[in-house]
């Protein structure tokens, strides 16, 4: 019987192109078809909804699995994180990267059969070998033409409100500072241009730099979602300040090679997993 990958599908859209990232990865390596499963999002707790078709990706197939079905996976899910990571049962396999540890198991493996997927695999290890491919896969362009310089700086501000977090993810002032002074010495004249969820909240913290544009600011009445399009515009500029966000990681990412990119290194431990980011990253 022909196996296949069936690949939880959770978050905002940073963390579904986690998801689909290594699922897809995980899914050709074997020869094997990729199913997105995305019942999560029938009472996500934040009001998410599953966008990865609207960045014009082809190829998706989702499932959604019923109520006694994700008691199931939930549980086997469960048991994998009990057995680092991985569990083999007759007929499956469960891979799991929860609580962001990295799943040697799925990196070492070439899977066969039928095999569970459930994480948010927040880390390049597990796909960056098709970096080139996944980037051609998002066919989104943004709806109105954006000319980025080569002087222009795509800086990300992401709030955390959530209470449940710890205040480490939190990125201080000294950060952004640090990174704003990399940049001035490295160009002439900069051009920050900020992205955040919040700019009042970057603007008490004293996150902003001393002199930027505001970026993602215009759409037009039949953009596809604003979001999705400032994720595409951002990723076409040659130098970033990023988050300790999965928004702006992937708008990083999915950037031209060659590109600069500052990122908050893991010792800051704001991050949820443990290698999240690229080596060739300048981690500050």
């Amino acid at each position: 019987m022909h196996g296949k990958v069936i690949a939880s599908v959770r978050g905002g859209i940073g963390n579904q192109l986690f998801c689909w990232a290594t699922g897809y990865v995980a899914a050709r390596r074997a020869g094997l078809d990729l199913v997105l499963e995305c019942s999560s999002y029938k009472r996500d707790g934040y009001g998410r909804a599953y966008l990865l078709p609207k960045l014009g990706i082809e190829g998706l197939h989702e499932s959604s699995h019923s109520l006694l079905e994700r008691v199931v996976f939930q549980r086997l899910a469960w048991l994998a994180i009990r057995n680092r990571g991985h569990i083999r049962l007759p007929g499956c396999k469960m891979y799991t990267d929860d609580p962001g540890v990295l799943n040697s198991a799925l990196l070492g493996s070439t899977l066969t059969g039928r095999c569970y997927l459930w994480g948010y695999w927040q880390s390049d290890r597990y796909f960056k070998e098709y970096r080139s491919e996944l980037r051609q896969a998002v066919r989104l362009r943004p709806c109105r033409e954006n000319h980025v310089g080569t002087d222009a700086v795509c800086v990300h501000i992401r709030s955390y409100r959530e209470e449940s977090l710890p205040s480490r993810f939190h990125l201080t002032k000294q950060y952004y500072e640090a990174a704003y002074e990399r940049c001035l010495e490295r160009m002439s004249h900069p051009r920050f241009v900020v992205y955040s969820d919040d700019l009042q909240w970057a603007k008490d913290r004293e996150l902003l730099p001393a002199a930027y544009e505001i970026g993602g600011g215009s759409h037009t009445s039949g953009c596809v979602g604003h979001d999705l399009c400032d994720l595409v515009t951002m990723s076409q500029f040659r130098n970033y300040v990023i988050a300790n966000s999965s928004f702006s990681w992937w708008a990083a990412y999915l950037s031209d090679d060659g590109a600069w990119i500052q990122a908050p290194a893991p010792d800051r431990a704001c991050w949820f997993n443990e290698d999240p980011l690229p080596a060739e990253w300048d981690k500050l």
